[in-house]
């Protein structure tokens, strides 16, 4: 979420990402609405990240969507 902060300084602007911008052009009229520079990018807070699962428990429900697998053959000779 970004924050808006209004002072004696001008408009400052908090992203998500903790970066701070400052507001250096404000109500620029565009060709379909009208637009505030600032000097910096603003992005949202990183999302957290998906439960980790143990490798058993993920590989499980893979493994029963392939069905029973062939046991590989070994070559000729009884060497790999």
């Amino acid at each position: 979420m970004t924050q808006v902060q209004a002072g004696a300084n001008g408009v400052k602007l908090l992203g998500g990402n903790g970066i701070v911008a400052n507001v250096i052009y404000a109500d620029v009229v565009a060709c379909n609405a009208i637009i505030h520079v600032i000097d910096a990018v603003l992005a949202p807070a990183p999302a957290a990240p998906a439960p980790m699962l143990p490798a058993a428990a993920a590989a499980a429900p893979m493994a029963a969507a392939m069905g029973p697998q062939p046991m590989p053959m070994p070559a000729a000779g009884g060497r790999h």
